[in-house]
């Protein structure tokens, strides 16, 4: 951030984000994460940015999407941009690739009240995150752009396409051969019945 975003942002009253206190949000927030496959992990890259661990984090939409975690106040569209990528290269700076995905992955807004992949898998699959299949993350990665759009309990067929879409992305980006996402992508959605979302807490 320039001098000249910096002074804009403090006029805004917009706090700044530090790497001390991503360091240490990371530390305390990840005594509690629930462990999420490697498998997992690799559905979000396909379907979100299939570079991301071949460039700077803090270039990613995963790495912007997590740094908005801290805007807490209304701001103009310019302020919350310049914000927004301050907040993705402090993290940057401060997490590895992977910290940063994992973070992601635990807090992403995946519809039906539903954040992060834990409490998503148990919701849409009445499973533990550690016992979905390949076409399980694919379906929750899926939801990541835009969980209303591919809602699997409202539109399933839609939710069935999307997931199809993340499979072929997964065998594009070599995490899957290509048996594999055929065989995934034969498969039905086998969300849970009856369906529902995630508890309010």
């Amino acid at each position: 951030m320039s001098f000249a975003e910096q002074a804009c942002a403090e006029k805004a009253n917009v706090p700044l984000l530090t790497t001390e206190e991503v360091r240490s949000d990371f530390e305390e927030y990840s005594k509690t994460w629930v462990s999420i496959p490697e498998v997992a992990l690799n559905a979000i890259v396909a379907a979100e940015d299939p570079e991301f661990f071949s460039k700077p984090a803090q270039n990613s939409t995963i790495t912007i999407q997590l740094g908005k975690r801290y805007i807490v106040v209304v701001m103009r569209s310019l302020l919350f941009r310049i914000t927004a990528f301050h907040n993705a290269t402090i993290m940057a700076r401060e997490l590895t690739h992977s910290e940063i995905l994992n973070w992601y992955a635990q807090e992403v807004w995946l519809g039906n009240f539903c954040f992060g992949f834990p409490s998503a898998g148990k919701a849409y699959f009445g499973k533990d995150v550690g016992d979905l299949d390949v076409q399980d993350y694919a379906l929750l990665a899926a939801l990541v752009q835009t969980p209303m759009k591919y809602d699997p309990i409202r539109v399933p067929e839609k939710a069935m396409e999307r997931r199809n879409h993340v499979l072929n992305k997964m065998q594009e980006a070599g995490f899957l051969t290509v048996s594999e996402a055929t065989d995934a992508a034969d498969t039905s959605l086998g969300i849970r019945q009856p369906a529902q979302g995630c508890e309010l807490k």
